[in-house]
């Protein structure tokens, strides 16, 4: 194994001591963990047990996922603002869209190329001997799917993201068609409602940063808190057009007041997914798992459209298609509850350490080559093409 692989695998058997005996547990900190609790206010003289340590890097994560979300979404609001004051600035020219668009390229290679230099140069091991970049990978993410036994808890949580991702997909791309076609938005208040999403959505991701600080809120409870106020906001879009024709998104003030709501939970609930599935995520492993996580995402983002489509097919009304993300917010919300964090933690170190026992065992077995024997030699019990040598 290279430097780097060594470097890790020792990090693994550390981390391994950590999970023993529980929560009593003390645990002998790095730098890097020393500097952690450090930068939260943490005392680091005292002993540390292995709860405690978890719970401060669970806080140092979801800040660090804050407020990238946060600027994430003021950049997404200053591009979009751009683009539109192009559109209007240039409402002669017929290339008025595409100047829009090649900005959007323009804005993100600049920031890109002032940005670069300052990010650490992070390089994995060598490719190894006989691979190519496209065998390489899939051989990986094969190994990663083969983990799943071994990985309940992860494996369990990027099935509630296949789930939940569609059910927030859906409901905002219903909010809009409803929008359109029956309380007849306009192309510019279309555009409004899209820009009080980011800028709702910005707002949003410090307001719960705020909210979790106080009260030193794990990432599983602001993940399900964002999902029941997701079932909230839902409920209310269906369940009243059974019993009047006032509510339940028939007035232009309720599409206004959900775009706000939904934009004001969507980082605090797209931020606590990926930092769930960083806690779970076995070191090393994180592009293999990310990318799982991806998939689920775009890959069950066709379902809710093609699902509430056929449902306005057959009733003729657009918010009874909302039964369908209600079900998947309180379906995905309930299997999310049985995913026990610790255990997955724990399971992604167990998982490394076999990993590295496997290395060893491999590490260990001397090459063999195959030496010939020259033609005048004596004759032997060895074959007379050639006999195996150790070196």
């Amino acid at each position: 194994m290279d430097e780097r692989g060594t470097t890790n695998d020792l990090q693994a058997l550390k981390e391994d001591t950590k999970c023993k005996n529980g929560d009593t547990d003390q645990v002998h900190l790095t730098a890097t963990e020393t500097d952690t609790i450090a930068a939260v206010g943490g005392a680091t003289s005292g002993p540390v047990t292995l709860q405690q340590l978890r719970k401060t890097e669970e806080q140092v994560t979801n800040d660090l996922s804050a407020w990238c979300f946060g600027a994430a979404n003021l950049g997404a609001l200053v591009i979009q603002a751009a683009c539109i004051g192009f559109s209007i600035g240039l409402a002669s020219s017929p290339l008025r869209l595409q100047i829009a668009i090649a900005f959007t390229g323009v804005w993100w290679f600049v920031w890109t190329a002032v940005l670069m230099p300052w990010l650490d140069a992070r390089p994995g091991p060598p490719m190894p001997k006989g691979r190519n970049w496209i065998t390489y990978s899939w051989t990986k993410n094969w190994k990663t799917l083969k983990s799943i036994g071994q990985l309940s808890q992860i494996s369990k949580f990027v099935l509630v993201w296949f789930i939940l991702s569609d059910a927030v997909n859906t409901i905002i791309s219903l909010l809009y068609v409803i929008a359109y076609q029956d309380l007849h938005f306009t192309h510019t208040k279309s555009v409004i409602m899209t820009l009080i999403l980011s800028f709702t959505a910005f707002v949003g991701a410090y307001f719960f940063l705020w909210i979790r600080r106080i009260w030193a809120l794990s990432t599983k409870f602001m993940f399900l808190l964002t999902v029941g106020l997701y079932i909230v906001s839902t409920a209310y879009f269906v369940i009243p057009t059974y019993f009047t024709v006032e509510f339940g998104l028939r007035q232009e003030w309720e599409a206004w007041a959900a775009t706000v709501f939904v934009g004001f939970i969507v980082s605090t609930f797209y931020g606590a997914a990926r930092v769930m599935l960083s806690e779970l995520c076995p070191e090393g492993d994180e592009n293999e798992w990310f990318s799982i996580f991806q998939l689920a995402d775009k890959g069950s983002s066709w379902i809710g459209p093609l699902v509430t489509g056929v449902i306005q097919s057959v009733t003729g009304e657009f918010r009874i298609g909302f039964w369908f993300p209600l079900a998947l917010f309180v379906f995905g919300g309930i299997v999310f509850i049985t995913v026990d964090v610790d255990k997955g933690k724990d399971e992604a170190i167990r998982f490394k350490k076999e990993e590295l026992a496997k290395h060893r065992l491999l590490a260990s077995i001397p090459p063999i080559t195959i030496t010939p024997v020259p033609e005048n030699s004596p004759p032997s019990s060895f074959p007379q093409d050639g006999r195996l040598t150790n070196i």
